[in-house]
């Protein structure tokens, strides 16, 4: 494999192409990982904050009469 230049990414519109779109799918992955890293912090944040008051719906129902 030969190194881009910057003459031959300029004039070469199919690899000009091709590079803006393996950059956009890189960038998308990249965010899409993150996201989903963070979001899985906060499950595992949720997870460990509720775990204590769990509550039983029987006893809420029987108090409401």
């Amino acid at each position: 494999m030969y190194p881009i230049t910057l003459e031959a990414f300029q004039n070469d519109p199919a690899l000009r192409r091709r590079l803006f779109e393996m950059a956009h799918r890189e960038r998308a992955r990249a965010i899409y990982e993150g996201l989903a890293w963070l979001l899985g912090g906060f499950v595992r944040l949720r997870d460990c904050l509720t775990l204590p008051f769990r509550s039983r719906p029987a006893r809420w129902i029987n108090r409401l009469g």
